[in-house]
């Protein structure tokens, strides 16, 4: 809705959430978006360094992230004095965050472990031309890929139950992955995709889940009671 406002008319800022874990769901927002913004002389906002506090676990790595994105101002929800004078710190001694920190970054952090597809894209080299980054682009559009199946303490696990669905765009993931021509269920299972990935990231397992939740037919995975919604 922005990208295409910003097509249409000249706004003086936007506000707008910029984080390294949405960044890797919804990739428009610093590659189209805030360029788009930038052509129209907005002043941009950015928040949600923390994604909703999901990346509370790792709050300084977050917010250089966010601030060294091509934005003017971070606005940071502060719910305790503590957090304030942290955050200060942070960004008294900010320095801009490097690719090879990036990608530390996101190798290790705990919240995308190994199901979070991160667009490197060297696994497409699928025989049946699925695009496997493409599906996972859509998933996190779903989802933002907060359902991992792994099994985390009660605080952790409210957490991204309560933000998972927080943009509820449900029905704009189904209408994306319609467009597909090769959909998920057309992996043969045949292994290729598997070591490309350099986060070990089980592909054939969550092509399975993407298809279950993207193709608004479940009967198609019937075998799969496991698969939770």
């Amino acid at each position: 809705m922005l990208i295409k406002a910003f097509d249409v008319f000249n706004f003086d800022a936007l506000l707008i959430n910029v984080n390294y874990f949405d960044n890797l769901n919804f990739p428009e927002i610093q590659n189209i978006l805030i360029p788009k913004a930038r052509q129209k002389n907005s002043i941009i906002f950015a928040m949600k360094a923390l994604a909703d506090g999901l990346l509370y676990h790792n709050t300084e790595d977050a917010i250089r992230y966010t601030l060294t994105q091509d934005t003017d101002y971070l606005v940071l929800g502060i719910n305790k004095l503590d957090y304030l004078y942290k955050d200060i710190v942070i960004v008294e001694k900010f320095k801009l965050i490097t690719n090879n920190e990036l990608e530390d970054i996101l190798k290790n952090d705990q919240l995308l472990s190994n199901y979070v597809c991160r667009q490197f894209k060297k696994c497409l080299v699928c025989p049946l031309d699925i695009n496997i980054a493409e599906i996972f682009r859509i998933e996190g559009i779903f989802y933002r890929q907060l359902y991992d199946g792994i099994i985390r303490d009660p605080k952790e696990y409210w957490l991204r139950e309560t933000l998972r669905f927080w943009f509820d765009d449900k029905e704009f993931a189904y209408k994306e992955y319609k467009k597909l021509k090769v959909k998920a269920n057309k992996c043969n299972e045949c292994g290729q995709c598997l070591d490309k990935c350099p986060y070990n990231i089980n592909i054939i397992d969550k092509l399975k889940i993407c298809h279950f939740k993207l193709s608004k037919n479940p009967k198609e995975f019937k075998d799969n009671q496991n698969i939770v919604y």
